[in-house]
């Protein structure tokens, strides 16, 4: 197994289009420091939820400001069990570790026609109405 080179490492999409290219070192460090000063795309804005059988810890990554704000709420209150390993200011991201004690996660079912009918219409009699695109 090859060893990766710190090109690789830096950013392995932009040297795999260097390599497609053909055009070396050169380009890759010019596109790579280009992309030092670029924004992310929503797509590239991850919130990322790691965690192993034998962990008694979750690790969460993530870009999201609400997620990031309630995170940093909960480890200011609960230092003990929540701490924020690490942060890029640079591109916004933060990563916490978390007990798994408290962090869940729920699925909910989609509501049925029948209850989807009555919530709209509690919502139309509350004087809630749809949005519209437009």
């Amino acid at each position: 197994m090859n060893s990766k080179t710190e090109y690789e490492k830096v950013s392995p999409i932009l040297y795999a289009k260097a390599v497609l290219l053909n055009t070396g070192t050169a380009y890759f460090l010019e596109k790579w420091k280009e992309n030092q000063s670029m924004r992310l795309s929503k797509y590239e804005k991850e919130t990322i939820v790691l965690t192993s059988e034998g962990d008694d810890t979750y690790n969460v990554y993530t870009f999201n400001a609400g997620l990031k704000r309630r995170l940093a709420d909960f480890a200011k209150k609960y230092p003990a069990v929540c701490r924020l390993e690490s942060e890029d200011k640079k591109i916004g991201c933060q990563s916490y570790v978390v007990d798994k004690a408290r962090l869940s996660i729920r699925l909910t079912a989609p509501y049925s026609e029948e209850r989807r009918k009555a919530a709209s219409e509690n919502a139309k009699e509350r004087g809630f109405s749809a949005k519209t695109n437009g």
